[in-house]
């Protein structure tokens, strides 16, 4: 929930591993050379052969010549694959003009196709090493099992960003880990990158880094989906704000959703929470801040990812032992708690109740519920004050 940040050194190795690649490749099909791909052995592998090359004679005809060789100057002089959200969203609106330019619909087709051929993310989230120009089949674009000091793709992407909660719910962990299987066998767990605009729709941003967001199961795949994030209700499917172009929602590596919602559950007391237990529906308010300058995006974000609803339906029971213990500390006491008592009782009770410790902004993106408990920490009556015996029966407590 707090902007997400690439590290240059980031984006120089992915214009080193990819994208010097791919432009080699769109190079090749500007000057009418004809590339080639592998296609997977099947009982049909001689009709999908026969059709891949059939596409790929229609896509290099004069018509097709035009397109790719503006496609090729564009990817090199934009810096496509590692260039900026509202550059990209700029680059997929002329793109998608230069292809409804082609006059032969299979032609366009033709072209699209080859796209997600060159620009394929579930090679790069698996780490595949993307070549070409092989010997053996003419000009290729072969992803083949990496060399060993290769060591890039959708994996080591992930491990650069500082991560650890899903910035669209703050809920979910996202990273990844290798575990070992009682065969003895390492296996991979892999947090699956979220396309803002989407692969489906906008192939040549599939791999571009600003487009992708390490983010939850749930977020990406259940919620989000295939939803472009960029459409609009005109007929020209990228969303204008006036002669600029922009995104419909909160975009991670564009704004800082923390400083757009707010977690509300106001007026409580101490006296109101123990001992009694809180029963019922959970009265959490979750909106776009008053003061907050993008109101529309941040009411479309918490509408497309249903941020009320999750953590009303799928967190209750962990919210009420939050809200229940920051309603017994006003923020001051909370973030002197450390000094009075030591750090060990410090991370006793804070690991209580969430986990998430430091009422730190720039700290969200490392803690689970952290954007909750900043705006509990600063709403929730806090004028009760416990002495340190009073502190540490409650501690013993949990």
């Amino acid at each position: 929930m707090k902007l997400i940040e690439i590290h240059p050194d980031v984006l120089d190795r992915h214009r080193i591993k990819i994208a010097s690649r791919i432009e080699r490749i769109l190079e090749l099909l500007s000057r009418g050379h004809r590339i080639t791909w592998n296609v997977k052995k099947s009982k049909n592998t001689k009709s999908r052969e026969k059709d891949r090359d059939e596409l790929l004679d229609r896509a290099i005809n004069k018509e097709g010549l035009s397109y790719w060789r503006w496609l090729y100057d564009n990817f090199r002089e934009r810096d496509i694959l590692c260039a900026k959200p509202y550059a990209l969203v700029k680059f997929a609106h002329d793109n998608a003009i230069k292809l409804n330019e082609i006059t032969d619909a299979k032609l366009s087709e033709a072209c699209t196709k080859i796209l997600k051929h060159i620009f394929k993310y579930d090679a790069f989230r698996d780490g595949l090493e993307l070549a070409y120009c092989n010997e053996d089949i003419g000009n290729a674009i072969l992803w083949r099992e990496p060399c060993e000091n290769y060591q890039w793709g959708g994996w080591y992407f992930i491990n650069t960003l500082d991560v650890r909660y899903c910035p669209y719910c703050n809920a979910e962990t996202v990273g990844n880990a290798s575990i070992t299987l009682p065969s003895g066998r390492k296996k991979l767990i892999k947090t699956a990158l979220d396309h803002f605009m989407t692969q489906s729709k906008f192939p040549a941003l599939a791999l571009s880094l600003y487009n992708l967001i390490p983010a939850c199961t749930r977020c990406n795949s259940c919620l989000k989906s295939s939803k472009d994030c960029c459409e609009s209700d005109s007929n020209e499917g990228i969303g204008t704000s006036g002669d600029c172009l922009s995104f419909k929602t909160l975009h991670p590596y564009v704004d800082c959703i923390h400083d757009e919602v707010v977690f509300d559950y106001s007026p409580i007391s101490v006296g109101k929470l123990y001992p009694r237990k809180l029963e019922g529906d959970m009265p959490l308010h979750i909106s776009p801040k008053e003061c907050g300058a993008q109101s529309d995006k941040a009411m479309d974000y918490l509408r497309t990812y249903h941020i009320k609803e999750c953590y009303r339906d799928f967190y209750d029971s962990e919210l009420m032992q939050i809200i229940k213990a920051l309603a017994q500390f006003s923020p001051t006491m909370i973030k002197t708690l450390r000094g009075k008592l030591g750090d060990d009782c410090y991370t006793k009770y804070f690991s209580s109740i969430g986990g998430s410790a430091s009422l730190n902004p720039n700290n969200i993106n490392h803690e689970r519920f952290g954007k909750l408990m900043i705006d509990l920490s600063s709403q929730l009556d806090g004028n009760t004050i416990l002495t340190k015996d009073e502190i540490m029966a409650t501690l013993r407590s949990h």
